[in-house]
């Protein structure tokens, strides 16, 4: 038998405290229980720092780290995230965006049946409470190197 393959999840978060717990709950929410969460904050002065170390301490699969030196932006705290990741598969979540809760375990299952080593789905915008806008970017049929 095989172990069951880890999913690191890295959200990097910037002044988000109004979307944090909602996103960790979303995380927790997963039919997929094998994953980590990583949270790194990038320079925050909201409070979010306080919440995701007491998110951490509830629950070990998360770890807080912090992106206190050099430039602010996501794709540094990506880049951090993605260095201190101990899973198999990487996934990129926003601290104000949400998932269904079979999110990842749909991703994996098609995953494995395709044997791709990457994958991306659509998306749809939200607003601000969360609710769909009907605003979707679909995944194209045919997507090649250049695209």
């Amino acid at each position: 038998m095989t172990k069951e393959e880890t999913v690191s999840i890295v959200v990097p978060v910037y002044n988000a405290q109004a979307y944090l717990a909602d996103t960790v709950r979303m995380v927790q929410s997963q039919t997929y229980e094998n994953w980590e969460l990583l949270l790194v904050d990038d320079h925050s002065d909201d409070g979010c720092l306080e919440l995701m170390e007491r998110a951490a301490r509830q629950d070990g699969r998360i770890r807080v780290l912090c992106q206190r030196e050099g430039i602010k932006g996501a794709a540094n705290a990506r880049n951090l995230g993605t260095m201190q990741a101990r899973g198999d598969y990487l996934a990129f979540l926003d601290a104000d965006d949400l998932w269904k809760p079979d999110k990842l375990e749909r991703q994996l299952a098609f995953m494995r049946e395709k044997e791709a080593a990457f994958s991306f789905t659509a998306y749809e915008f939200g607003d601000e409470e969360g609710r769909g806008t009907g605003k979707i970017v679909h995944v194209p049929t045919c997507l090649d190197y250049r695209r």
